[in-house]
């Protein structure tokens, strides 16, 4: 059986921990006690007639405040891109279960970086747009969503990181991944978005080697998100924060 609480309420919460952060795509923190999301912002002068200036960064920080440390950081002027880092995207950012690694999305396939934003690489592509990276509990693997060759919809993949190469563990569509401590994966099945209406989706699991995959609800969740212990799952449905048995 499902509680709910209404989702306003987590939004402010999570509002009064990340006060610098008004754009989210944020990871709960591994050993190191960090969070780390992604800060936008912009600016111009007020009769627009000076350029105008925008900021995309992947900031850290701890998880009860204080302070917040620039990863990695983009800066335009007039769309112009003024440092090397603009020529990848750091979206979706999730820390390895030891706090010393960070994953994200940096456009059309996969990076990881250190905790401290330094040696940052590019994973080779496993699809035509990879994305929504999250560890495995031991560091080796990273489930994320891959849209195929010819189709315009994601599945969910395991990638191996020492090999570069992935598994595809979803045919009909899969997003949100997240990877359990007792190494099952959590995603959205059967999403739908609309203009106009909130997205819908369903939420299943399956294991990292593709098998035991089963649907979980069937009247809607989305963006999955496991207890430490893997007993429960924290999800939304129609605006509420919804959690359950797992």
């Amino acid at each position: 059986m499902a509680r709910s609480w209404p989702s306003v309420t987590v939004t402010a919460a999570l509002f009064a921990i990340l006060v610098s952060a008004p754009t989210a795509h944020g990871a709960f923190p591994g050993r190191n006690g960090f969070i780390t999301y992604v800060h936008s912002s912009y600016s111009s002068d007020e009769e627009g007639l000076g350029p105008t200036t925008s900021e995309l960064s992947l900031m850290a920080g701890p998880l009860l405040g204080g302070d917040r440390y620039t990863l990695r950081s983009c800066r335009r002027i007039d769309d112009l891109p003024q440092d090397s880092a603009c020529a990848d995207s750091v979206g979706s950012p999730a820390y390895s279960s030891d706090g010393q690694l960070l994953v994200v999305d940096a456009g059309k396939q996969l990076a990881i970086l250190d905790s401290d934003g330094s040696d940052f690489r590019l994973l080779p592509p496993q699809t035509a747009d990879d994305g929504e990276p999250v560890w495995s509990p031991d560091g080796k693997r990273i489930a994320f969503t891959g849209v195929p060759s010819g189709q315009t919809s994601p599945d969910v993949y395991v990638l191996n990181v020492a090999k570069g190469t992935s598994r595809r563990l979803t045919t009909t569509g899969g997003r949100s991944p997240a990877w359990s401590s007792r190494n099952r994966i959590a995603y959205v099945t059967r999403y739908s978005s609309v203009i106009g209406r909130p997205p819908r989706g369903q939420l299943a699991i399956v294991k990292p080697n593709g098998s035991g995959r089963r649907r979980l609800t069937r009247q809607g969740g989305l963006a999955p998100t496991w207890s430490p212990h893997a007993t429960k799952i924290a999800f939304v449905r129609r605006g509420y924060l919804y959690v359950m048995d797992a």
